[in-house]
């Protein structure tokens, strides 16, 4: 299963299977859990333009796949 999911103007983002505690920090500052207990994190693009280098880092180096 990918890591990285694009919904569009949404990103579903495996939060256990980023290697770097700083990246996972900053994706649970910026994304909302999709349902409570999961590692699995919904990250707005839009808002996540800001922080330009987090959406790089989750492009490189993980696969993606558009949502079906």
């Amino acid at each position: 299963m990918p890591t990285v999911i694009d919904l569009g103007t949404e990103l579903l983002v495996d939060r256990s299977e980023i290697a770097y505690g700083q990246l996972r920090l900053l994706l649970t500052a910026v994304g909302r859990p999709l349902v409570a207990g999961s590692p699995w994190l919904v990250v707005n693009k839009a808002a996540a333009t800001a922080y330009r280098p987090l959406l790089d880092a989750l492009r490189r180096g993980r696969r993606q796949k558009p949502a079906a």
